[in-house]
């Protein structure tokens, strides 16, 4: 929320009503510019799931304060909802750049390697009690 406040501060917007009392209509379309222009610091995206975060930090504030409206879930801002998604679905295609740290799956000659396992309602769970006790 606070990043939002900061955003709308500055020009060339200089916006200093609360938010609860700017008019929907033009809270969905700051919201939505907003969003529109999230980078990092050093200038790259996000991941899609923290431009959602910003999203729901927006939300939170007037929905702690009773805004009549949900800002997620109402068509009122309908155009900011989608933006995001938008934005998200452009980030998702970019791929795995911006998850340079992600996990690779494992082979299965090296989950064979892990040893037995057992299918537990859908975890997989390694065994490694034969192998290391104390």
């Amino acid at each position: 929320m606070a990043k939002f406040v900061g955003w709308l501060n500055k020009a060339p917007r200089r916006e200093s009503r609360d938010i609860l009392s700017i008019p929907v209509v033009e809270l969905d379309t700051y919201i939505g510019a907003f969003l529109l222009s999230l980078r990092k610091k050093d200038g790259t995206d996000y991941e899609p799931d923290t431009i959602t975060s910003f999203h729901r930090g927006v939300d939170r504030y007037p929905r702690d304060n009773k805004y009549p409206h949900d800002i997620i879930k109402s068509r009122l801002f309908g155009t900011s909802g989608e933006i995001l998604k938008g934005k998200r679905t452009e980030l998702k295609e970019k791929g795995p750049v911006n998850k340079p740290n992600r996990a690779e799956p494992i082979s299965d000659n090296e989950e064979d390697k892990l040893g037995p396992s057992v299918d537990t309602g859908g975890y997989f769970v390694t065994h490694w009690f034969g192998e290391n006790r104390y």
